[in-house]
């Protein structure tokens, strides 16, 4: 029971650590591109959890609420190991999102919503939508605006495809994608992998009503 017990803490002690070191490198180049729930929750919530992880009595505690949403649910974890998840889930996102300039970035949340800011939404999946709508009209990331036949098309891809077929074709489109510009990054596309569903249900409930322009 002892060594069970001493084995059960060196993990955790161990798992710590790695969170902490992944933390730390993610820190020095974080950008919360001005949302106050990724801020307050990254930068000023995760240095508190450390401060007052109790390794030996309370491993289970995972203590903060993590406000800010992730693209994968991590609700299974509890205590360092959910925190490992989330500082995990929140790099891989912010290597997604380095690719692009912050202000960039910044026009595609203001255009998404006014008040991004303070929003509770992923701002990642925000921009990965507008990626995918630009993929699937075959149009340059750099053309922010796009035009009412553009929006038209992709409302008539949407009643003439199956919205498996369109999941199927994303999924390839983004493996290649994810090569191209990410090193062929597995975990990314894992994790970016796991929104396709989500937004591309998003993005025909917005062309059934015509509001494509409002999200793409």
């Amino acid at each position: 029971m002892e060594r069970a017990y001493e084995m059960g803490a060196a993990y955790v002690r161990e798992k710590t650590g790695k969170a902490l070191d992944l933390y730390n490198r993610i820190l020095p180049e974080f950008c919360h591109y001005e949302n106050k729930c990724l801020y307050d929750t990254f930068v000023k919530g995760i240095p508190e959890f450390f401060k007052w992880y109790d390794i030996q009595f309370e491993p289970q505690n995972t203590i903060l609420t993590l406000d800010y949403p992730l693209l994968k649910d991590i609700s299974e974890y509890t205590g360092i190991d959910k925190i490992f998840e989330f500082i995990k889930s929140i790099g891989l996102e912010q290597k997604f999102l380095k690719l692009f300039p912050a202000g960039y970035v910044i026009n595609i949340l203001s255009k998404d919503n006014r008040n991004w800011q303070e929003s509770m939404d992923n701002i990642c999946e925000i921009v990965f939508t507008h990626v995918i709508g630009h993929i699937m009209l075959g149009k340059s990331l750099t053309v922010i605006e796009l035009k009412e036949t553009d929006y038209f098309y992709m409302q008539e891809m949407f009643e003439q495809i199956a919205l498996e077929d369109i999941k199927k074709h994303l999924e390839v489109t983004l493996e290649i994608y994810i090569k191209n510009y990410y090193e062929n990054d597995r975990e990314l596309l894992n994790y970016l992998s796991g929104a396709i569903s989500g937004i591309v249900v998003r993005l025909k409930n917005a062309a059934d009503n015509k509001v494509l322009g409002n999200i793409i």
